[in-house]
């Protein structure tokens, strides 16, 4: 029986330390929040400096997508992603007031940089296309081709 009371004490003891642990967790939580909101949050949202250019990297998951607008709002899209994430890549471009995309740069003809540029080109007005002169046998390659001679860019 004294082994079991012993175990209850000991119990009880490491019980009183997690209720002290997670309110320091929650204070410190807390205290992170205010520190964002009062002290670092503009610097995350703020505004284009006059004359800068803003770069924005889309989320796209496994491939790569940066949008470059410059001072005089002219916008240049670098790969597009993998055709699965073309419905995010169009969605962030439209949440960014993205019309006309001035220059749509394609860095090679995999499906994670190229698969979004066809939904793109249906989308929006794309002024050019510039690609590597790389050509590969697959249906995502095909049917950008196949976009960029419908819009005629």
């Amino acid at each position: 029986m004294k082994r079991y009371g012993s175990k209850v004490k000991r119990y009880r003891q490491n019980a009183t330390v997690k209720p002290t642990a997670y309110a320091l967790a929650v204070i410190l939580t807390f205290l992170g929040v205010l520190a964002y909101e009062f002290l670092f949050k503009d610097m995350f949202t703020s505004s284009l400096p006059e004359g800068g250019m803003y770069a924005q990297f889309i989320d796209v998951g496994q491939g790569d997508s940066t949008l470059l607008t410059s001072p005089t709002g002219e916008h240049v899209l670098i790969d597009t992603g993998p055709r699965s994430s073309e419905g995010a890549l169009i969605r962030h471009l439209n949440d960014a007031g993205v019309e006309t995309i001035d220059y749509l740069i394609l860095t090679h003809p995999h499906e994670d940089h190229i698969g979004g540029a066809a939904a793109v080109l249906e989308k929006f007005t794309v002024e050019a296309v510039i690609m590597p002169d790389a050509y590969t046998e697959t249906s995502v390659f095909t049917d950008l081709l196949e976009a960029i001679e419908a819009e005629g860019c």
